[in-house]
């Protein structure tokens, strides 16, 4: 069996051609995977996230000062933008019970831009880099936001990193009741 100079240069090449798309296929594999682990890691937070306000709004009472008399969300109660909302909660108070107010609100510190989660002044989560904003609406039936028939709260998160291909998660939560139910 002889050894050519052109055999050689010939396996050669076809050894660099295997060995590049071996490279290949291994960094397509690894950015999927990369890819695969930002939506599990941001998922999992917006998980811990929704369970912990659901957690609150099942306790709380549905409060139907969210709605103005015109059907259309009162701005004291629920914010515009959705940064806040007033949850009603049954208290002891003599020998009855009362409804008391009280705010659960997403704010974004300045000293390191992460969201904060409080709950009547307490912060009860902070968010780590990966949600760049957590906003909080009424479900509404119409586009002209004049609520006609109120089904449930949802949060969107809005993600920081560029990776995720969607630009913002809708989450629905608890469904809405109101005091005639």
């Amino acid at each position: 069996m002889d050894i050519t100079l052109s055999g050689l240069i010939a396996s050669m090449v076809v050894l660099a051609f295997i060995i590049g798309m071996l490279g290949l296929i291994v960094n397509i594999t690894l950015s999927v995977l990369n890819e695969q682990k930002e939506y599990a890691s941001f998922y999992s937070e917006v998980q811990t996230i929704t369970s912990l306000i659901d957690n609150l709004l099942t306790q709380s009472v549905w409060n139907d000062d969210w709605l103005n008399t015109d059907k259309s969300p009162n701005p004291n109660e629920i914010d515009p933008n959705g940064r806040y909302i007033s949850l009603a909660f049954f208290a002891p108070s003599g020998s009855g019970v009362v409804a008391r107010e009280m705010e659960l609100k997403f704010d974004k510190r300045p000293e390191d831009n992460k969201i904060v989660i409080k709950f009547d002044g307490k912060t009860i989560y902070t968010c780590s880099e990966r949600i760049e904003s957590i906003t909080i609406a009424l479900q509404t039936r119409q586009d002209n936001g004049v609520i006609t028939d109120p089904k449930y709260l949802e949060l969107k998160f809005t993600p920081r990193s560029q990776k995720l291909k969607r630009r913002e998660f809708v989450v629905p939560l608890l469904t809405a009741l109101s005091s005639a139910s």
